[in-house]
């Protein structure tokens, strides 16, 4: 599979591609409700990915098949408090994985997570989390997540 898909890390060239897929995965998720909510969106995700990726915050890598790119996966990385002697407090939150409906089932998706999970432990970062959609969970979970409850705590968000 491989041979026909080219993997490659997105740059500041990228942008534009990289803000449409971002509108692509929240309006499949039903967080972004219409076009008009979506253009006045695309500003802010320019701004935040050009900012992130500036300060080498955020990485975003594309799968290519045929000069296109038909899937994309992105890792913001952050220190945060140490919470053991191994974590150190680099951590990275994978988003945004998205492949194009006409190419997906192909593996796309778990070849780009497999990718990012490399990089990521190359350059010293083991603690790597994500919330997942309901499609998305199964790849995750083969590839070794499980829902977090250390330390008998839970994932939570507040919703204002």
């Amino acid at each position: 599979m491989t041979s026909k898909f080219n993997i490659r890390l997105a740059s500041q060239s990228d942008l534009e591609l990289l803000v449409k897929f971002r509108v692509a995965i929240l309006r499949e998720l039903n967080i972004l409700k219409d076009d008009t909510e979506a253009k006045l969106m695309e500003p802010e995700f320019r701004n935040y990915i050009a900012s992130k990726m500036e300060k080498k915050e955020l990485f975003c890598w594309l799968i290519e098949h045929a000069a296109k790119a038909v899937c994309v996966g992105k890792a913001v990385i952050y220190d945060a408090p140490p919470k053991s002697i191994t974590s150190r407090g680099k951590e990275a939150y994978i988003f945004g994985v998205y492949t194009i409906p006409e190419m997906r089932g192909q593996g796309l998706g778990t070849l780009v997570m497999k990718h990012i999970i490399d990089q990521l432990h190359l350059q010293g970062y083991n603690n790597i989390w994500l919330r997942a959609s309901k499609n998305g969970k199964p790849i995750y979970e083969k590839l070794g997540f499980a829902t977090a409850k250390k330390c008998n705590c839970e994932y939570m968000e507040l919703i204002e």
